[in-house]
């Protein structure tokens, strides 16, 4: 499940797949996204909350703002469950990612 840009609801490995191919065939070709993680809850062993700032430089539609992850452990590798990104507006304080880089799951590896 994945919240887009303009607060509409994509669900399923397929619509996902075409947001993002559609994504980064537009406004996102050439960008950069960088990840700065902040909280992580774990929920059950297998299941963990993650937050954090997030900032993408390139392609014509550069922005920061944060995200809050949901994923899930199956067959011993980390898999996006939800994403929600919020982009920051005028005015929020909203700080932007810095270089840290996560591995893929945003985990740093639990």
């Amino acid at each position: 499940m994945r919240l887009g840009a303009e607060g509409q609801l994509v669900n399923g490995q397929a619509a996902i797949e075409k947001y993002y191919t559609t994504a980064f065939g537009a406004t996102a070709k050439g960008a950069k996204l960088t990840l700065k993680p902040g909280r992580v809850q774990e929920v059950t062993p297998d299941v963990l909350i993650t937050e954090g700032t997030y900032q993408v430089t390139g392609g014509s539609a550069p922005g920061n703002g944060r995200y809050v992850n949901t994923v899930v452990r199956q067959g011993g590798q980390w898999r996006l469950a939800s994403v929600v990104a919020v982009p920051q507006t005028a005015g929020s304080n909203t700080p932007p990612a810095s270089g840290a880089k996560p591995d893929a799951s945003g985990t740093k590896g639990k």
